[in-house]
C-alpha cells in the first residue's frame, strides 16, 4: 500500500459472524498480521489498546478504525463486512455492518492521515456501502475497489 491517487485495500473479510469486539479484532489481527509483518498477538494487543482508549468512529452503519504503532512493520488498509449489525460501542453511532481500517507504522504520520481521510470520503458513498453489503464473496468486494469505479475516483 502506498500513497496513490486511488485507495488500495490489502485485506477484505466478508460476512464475519462474530459479535464481540475482542473476537472481531482477534480475527482481523490474525488475517492482517501477514500483511503488516507483525506477530498476530502483538497486532491484536495493539488493536485492543487503541480500541479501549479511543473506540471507533463511524456513521451510517460504517465503523472506521485506525491505529499507528512501532510494532507494525508495514501499513495496510482493510474492509470487513458483518453478517448482521453489531454494536461496537462507537461514540457516533449505535450499530455497524461495515468496518474499514487504516493500520500504519508509527513513522507514517501524514500518509496515515491521508489514507484515513481518503477512506472517510470514500465511505460516505451510500452506493458503495450498499454494494459492499450485497457482495457474495471477497472477490466481489475487491472488484468494487477497482480504479475505474466512480466512488474510487471521487475519493
Amino acid at each position: 500500500m502506498g500513497i496513490s491517487k486511488y485507495i488500495d485495500f490489502d485485506l477484505f473479510i466478508r460476512c464475519i459472524g462474530l459479535r464481540s469486539s475482542k473476537q472481531i479484532f482477534q480475527h482481523i489481527a490474525h488475517e492482517a498480521s501477514f500483511f503488516c509483518e507483525t506477530n498476530p498477538q502483538e497486532l491484536f494487543d495493539t488493536f485492543i489498546d487503541r480500541y479501549n482508549c479511543y473506540g471507533v468512529s463511524g456513521e451510517n452503519g460504517v465503523a472506521i478504525f485506525d491505529v499507528k504503532s512501532k510494532k507494525i512493520k508495514k501499513p495496510i488498509m482493510f474492509v470487513v463486512t458483518f453478517d448482521q449489525e453489531i454494536d461496537l460501542n462507537e461514540r457516533d453511532t449505535s450499530g455497524v455492518d461495515l468496518m474499514v481500517g487504516v493500520v500504519s507504522p508509527e513513522s507514517y504520520g501524514s500518509e496515515h492521515l491521508q489514507n484515513l481521510a481518503g477512506i472517510a470520503r470514500l465511505f460516505r458513498s451510500h452506493d458503495l456501502c450498499s454494494a459492499l453489503r450485497e457482495t457474495k464473496s471477497e472477490d466481489e468486494m475487491k472488484m468494487l475497489f477497482m480504479p475505474s469505479q466512480d466512488w474510487i475516483i471521487a475519493a
